[in-house]
């Protein structure tokens, strides 16, 4: 009687030869194409002159921000902390006609951050944005 074989398929292995080589083309097309940033770019923020403020501001409430007084919103002139502005804000409720927001240039972001975020807490949709030296 005749013996059969086995016909056996192995699976061609990958060759690595040239992983090397892909790894360093790699690493130098990210050395070349990257950028580190040493210093993050200044906001350049358009600088408003307060007579030319919209004519509307009649009804409209003015906020203002200091950095000579980090913790302190001036809602109207009159001085709040975070606390009361959201408590000012909740009696109110919907009847925020619109806000005009007032910014030194040496005001810090993370407290802009803080005051953009309780807007949008209270929805006020029509804030406008002026910055002072």
């Amino acid at each position: 009687m005749l013996k059969f074989k086995k016909h056996t398929t192995s699976s061609p292995q990958l060759s690595t030869a040239s992983l090397p080589d892909i790894v360093f083309i790699l690493l130098f097309f990210f050395m070349v194409a990257t950028h580190i940033r040493q210093k993050n770019a200044p906001a350049q923020l358009p600088i408003v002159s307060f007579p030319t403020v919209v004519a509307n501001a009649d009804n409209a409430w003015k906020l203002a921000l200091h950095p000579e007084h980090p913790d302190y919103y001036f809602l109207n002139d009159h001085a709040l902390t975070h606390n009361d502005l959201e408590s000012h804000f909740t009696k109110k409720g919907n009847s925020i006609p619109s806000l005009q927001v007032y910014l030194d240039k040496n005001v810090e972001m993370k407290e802009i951050t803080q005051l953009k975020t309780l807007l949008h807490k209270f929805k006020i949709q029509k804030i406008e944005y002026m910055v002072y030296n």
